[in-house]
């Protein structure tokens, strides 16, 4: 059950307090905490804009002072109405105010406030973290005023393309809620030390995932083993029915909590997908075929890592680089299927330990040789001779 949301103030975003935070109307109705009134530019003489509305209204030449108090709003406030004549402080340092002019709309801050976290919330030892974006200094150049935590993290959301916070803004929906088997996201926390905006999710028990069930199979035999199949499996599951591919996957991606059940990092599969563009991208081959030797490298670029990726999303990813292969087109289409290819390289690897990579390098190649006689790669004659393999 979600707590009850307490009225900030629109400039600086801080909850009214009813003594730093002080509730101030204006003469057009709106409210803005005293702090913020002080260091509103004057637009007239005796005149400021309404950061709300806009609208110029009359500032009293007392100062903010003598405006009423928003009583209504001190109500919610818990405790706030106890002691009415409580004396509160003095206002806050002009350069220490957090206090920057909004960009965005009432509605956009809306749709994320929800998702961002405190900035001293987050230890980085205890949460999985993936940059996301940077913000800005804050007013560290020397300027009168200084954006507050809040205002710097929403300036940097307004600022990314529309798409990648589309894409964001899916991830977030999706996964801020426990689901089965993976790590539940926590939300947006920027860190003010090295300015990054970071997505955060929890993390499990880290432990060597490979090391750690290789003993348990020498011990106790394969029913850890399609204990451990299963669970991999409602993980991946549990991210396709939130509409997502992972379309690559490595070690790193399954962690193991206290009780020594699988889960899904879901930053950890954001992360891997990354470092295989980044692979794709050092072929250095943009432009131009590429043949039996570079797919050779590779994939063991790729294996040596404990990183797997299905074909056609690794052709695709070639492609998007405008590196093409001795071969014409691609049959076969990315969808779910490909993930249950990555499951089962990663229990084969499992299984049968550095041989798996050896020969797999080897095979991958072959069919991929053998698919470009027929300028054309068919990804489903690869799975249906994996199987038979």
């Amino acid at each position: 059950m979600e707590s009850q949301e307490l009225p900030e103030c629109p400039v600086c975003l801080q909850p009214y307090d009813g003594e730093c935070t002080i509730p101030r109307v204006l003469a057009c109705g709106h409210t803005v905490c005293e702090s913020c009134l002080l260091n509103l530019p004057k637009k007239l003489p005796g005149a400021i804009r309404c950061p709300a509305c806009t609208v110029l209204v009359k500032y009293p030449p007392e100062g903010p002072t003598t405006l009423p108090k928003n009583i209504d709003l001190l109500r919610l406030i818990p405790g706030g109405s106890e002691n009415p004549r409580k004396p509160v402080n003095k206002s806050k340092n002009v350069s220490n105010l957090p206090f920057l002019p909004r960009s965005w709309s009432d509605e956009f801050y809306s749709n994320w406030k929800n998702y961002l976290l405190r900035d001293d919330t987050v230890e980085r030892d205890q949460v999985s973290l993936l940059p996301v974006g940077s913000f800005s200094s804050g007013g560290e150049d020397g300027s009168l005023f200084k954006a507050g935590y809040l205002v710097r993290v929403m300036d940097c959301l307004r600022e990314m393309k529309e798409e990648e916070r589309g894409e964001l803004g899916l991830v977030l929906r999706a996964f801020t809620k426990q689901n089965c088997r993976i790590c539940r996201v926590l939300g947006l926390w920027g860190d003010l030390g090295d300015g990054v905006l970071y997505l955060a999710s929890e993390k499990q028990k880290r432990v060597n995932f490979l090391d750690k069930n290789l003993g348990c199979f020498e011990k106790e035999g394969v029913f850890n083993f399609a204990l451990m199949g299963m669970e991999m499996c409602e993980a991946v599951i549990s991210l396709h029915k939130e509409g997502l591919i992972a379309g690559c996957l490595s070690f790193s991606c399954f962690q193991l909590d206290d009780f020594g059940h699988i889960y899904l990092d879901l930053i950890e599969v954001l992360l891997t997908g990354r470092g295989i563009q980044d692979v794709v991208a050092n072929v250095g081959f943009s432009g131009k075929k590429i043949g039996d030797g570079e797919i050779r490298m590779l994939f063991k670029d790729l294996l040596k890592r404990d990183v797997f990726v299905s074909p056609e999303v690794l052709l695709k990813l070639l492609e998007k680089e405008g590196t093409g292969v001795e071969c014409c087109s691609l049959k076969y289409p990315i969808r779910y299927s490909s993930d249950a290819w990555l499951l089962s390289c990663i229990l084969l690897r499992i299984v049968n330990g550095d041989v798996f990579s050896d020969e797999w390098v080897e095979y991958m190649c072959h069919i991929i040789v053998k698919a470009s006689e027929n300028s054309e790669i068919d990804c489903s004659s690869v799975y249906t001779s994996s199987m038979e393999k």
